[in-house]
């Protein structure tokens, strides 16, 4: 299909035109420290029960461990927050479709 690349940066969101992505095996994600998606804000960062995503209240997410384990997902719940007590503490990714599809990643750490 059709997928969007957004390069997220500390200073102003980018969207490319259409590229062809060829997806061969798991894709490693690297994200800034911080670094709030165009759409989404996350808190508390670092998180130790809780963690909201404030402006994606209603979609789907997905959360995978620094080493691509799905850990998590689900529908986030119309306040954003989600327990994540039951993770282990690391560094974790969120990911969140958009209801056009579009894909934003926001690194977390669970303390």
């Amino acid at each position: 299909g059709d997928y969007k690349i957004r390069v997220v940066t500390t200073n102003y969101p980018m969207e490319s035109e259409p590229v062809n992505v060829k997806v061969e095996g798991a894709i490693q994600v690297g994200i800034n420290e911080n670094v709030a998606s165009a759409d989404y804000i996350l808190y508390p960062n670092p998180a130790k029960d809780v963690v909201t995503v404030k402006g994606a209240e209603g979609l789907v997410y997905r959360i995978f461990s620094v080493n691509g384990a799905a850990m998590m997902s689900g529908t986030l719940p119309y306040n954003g927050s989600l327990e994540v007590s039951s993770l282990s503490n690391g560094i974790y990714f969120i990911e969140v479709e958009a209801a056009d599809k579009s894909v934003s990643v926001i690194k977390f750490i669970k303390k």
